[in-house]
């Protein structure tokens, strides 16, 4: 187990250990991008995952990606679903 210590965006955060990782599965709208205006709800979904993630404790799955717009590892963390408020995974 990790904890949140750090929101980047709604769906980026960075773990106590130093990682940045992506939640996959959720994809917000863009308010860090460089060169990329924030974009609408953007704020919004950042300060959602502020208030549901931040100092949270969670495990971190790493999965393999065959291609796509992400590296080529993705991380998905699976703490027991805080973002729609339940305890039961």
């Amino acid at each position: 187990m990790t904890t949140v210590v750090d929101v980047v965006d709604g769906d980026t955060v960075t773990l106590n250990d130093g990682r940045t990782v992506r939640i996959i599965g959720i994809d917000t709208p863009e308010t860090v991008a460089p060169g990329k205006p924030v974009e609408c709800w953007g704020p919004e979904a950042t300060e959602f995952a502020q208030r549901t993630l931040l100092n949270q404790s969670v495990t971190v799955v790493e999965i393999p990606l065959r291609t796509g717009w992400m590296a080529s590892v993705a991380r998905w963390h699976t703490s027991c679903c805080p973002m729609v408020g339940t305890s039961r995974c």
